[in-house]
């Protein structure tokens, strides 16, 4: 069940109470309980909510929705239709999830009166929006493999980033009464699941270039504005150091690696599979990819060895596969042969992975602006809602 934990935890955050895992938006006996982005917009201020991963996400779902199950994305999205916020932006919702009959959520959100744009389609139609919009404003754009942003490394130069749908969100919501904006880099956990280090690197840089954005308006309004960074928790258990490089590190060799494991499986590994025969396939018909994509050659004994066991593993069928124990330690559901990849440039790096999921390692949080010494110390996450809600002196 670890995997949904996050549900309970923004919900924590957003919320200030603790409630039961993939529980969005209500406590441990189901009840809707209000969260931050709501007493903010009851108290007058505008509100948005933006995310790299599909906005109907459990991160995202927990400033607007309220349901016991954080699978449920068709109610989920039909909450963030009704919640009367005035800027949601982010991946595009799961439309596969549409009941039968019923309108997807983007067709839901035009319906209620949202100003609704494909920013994949139409990016002109996003960055021309402004200050005073007269209809709230819903934006979505979609990866290739999923509904959320494409990880920033694959990124195109003329795609839409995080930092822009936080810039333009801060235009659309700025007003006398002032705004409260959650903003998400959720690609950085999809990552650290998939123990893809230089993929979480660079999505962490998108996500302090839109802490930037931030900062600029912090920095014209320094005495009314508050920024809080933090994450719900931490992915993957990454860790500097590795037994197989004692003390050294050698964390230049990331500039290998120049698309995401996500990349890879779909435009290496999937036309390989779809092509060659299970019988004669041969890593040796890989290698160029493996060097060009993630700059390692010159393999030892043992790191061949494992990428021979692994390639065997990717190449079965998916119903050959065993799931056992062992499998999932060594390649925690993702492509074998991929993740043995990012684990050996990671090794070489003298970085190292423990988990394919969350822990319980304490999230750091940071804070600049009015009322920030609030935010100072070691405290629980509920903590954060009822600082936000001192900080900005909300009236519940």
């Amino acid at each position: 069940m670890q995997q949904i934990d996050f549900a309970a935890a923004a919900t924590s955050m957003s919320s200030g109470i603790k409630t039961n895992i993939g529980y969005v938006g209500v406590n441990s006996e189901s009840k809707a309980v209000k969260t931050i982005a709501e007493l903010a917009k009851e108290n007058g201020k505008k509100v948005g909510i933006v995310s790299s991963v599909t906005i109907d996400h459990a991160t995202p779902a927990s400033y607007y929705a309220h349901i016991p199950d954080r699978g449920e994305y068709y109610k989920i999205g039909q909450q963030m239709a009704d919640s009367g916020f005035d800027y949601i932006a982010g991946g595009k919702p799961r439309v596969d999830k549409t009941p039968e009959g019923q309108l997807t959520i983007p067709e839901l959100m035009m319906e209620k009166g949202w100003l609704t744009i494909n920013a994949d389609k139409d990016p002109a139609q996003f960055l021309s929006l402004k200050k005073g919009e007269s209809k709230p404003v819903f934006a979505y754009q979609a990866g290739f493999a999923s509904g959320a942003f494409e990880y920033e490394i694959d990124r195109q130069e003329d795609d839409l980033d995080l930092a822009d749908f936080t810039r333009k969100g801060i235009e659309v919501l700025d007003n006398a009464n002032g705004f409260f904006m959650m903003v998400e880099g959720g690609k950085i956990d999809w990552a650290g699941h998939a123990n893809d280090a230089v993929t979480n690197i660079y999505d962490t840089i998108a996500f302090d270039k839109a802490i930037l954005e931030a900062v600029k308006f912090y920095n014209q309004h320094p005495d009314e504005t508050l920024i809080v960074v933090t994450g719900d928790h931490e992915c993957g258990g990454l860790t500097l150091g590795w037994s197989g490089t004692g003390y050294d590190s050698a964390f230049e060799i990331f500039s290998g690696q120049t698309v995401s494991f996500e990349w890879f499986d779909h435009n290496v590994l999937k036309p390989y599979k779809n092509t060659v025969d299970q019988a004669t396939a041969d890593i040796a018909d890989l290698e160029t990819e493996i060097e060009k994509y993630f700059g390692l050659s010159n393999f030892s004994e043992r790191e061949q060895e494992l990428l021979e066991r692994a390639f065997v593993r990717t190449i079965e069928e998916e119903k050959e596969r065993s799931d056992d124990e062992e499998s999932y330690i060594l390649y925690g559901g993702y492509e074998p042969l991929t993740v043995t990849l990012t684990h050996i440039l990671n090794n070489r790096a003298g970085l190292s992975w423990t988990s394919y999921s969350h822990t319980g390692v304490p999230a750091p949080i940071y804070a600049q602006g009015k009322n920030h010494e609030l935010f100072n110390g070691y405290y629980d996450n509920i903590d954060i809602y009822h600082k936000l809600v001192q900080a900005a002196n909300l009236i519940n």
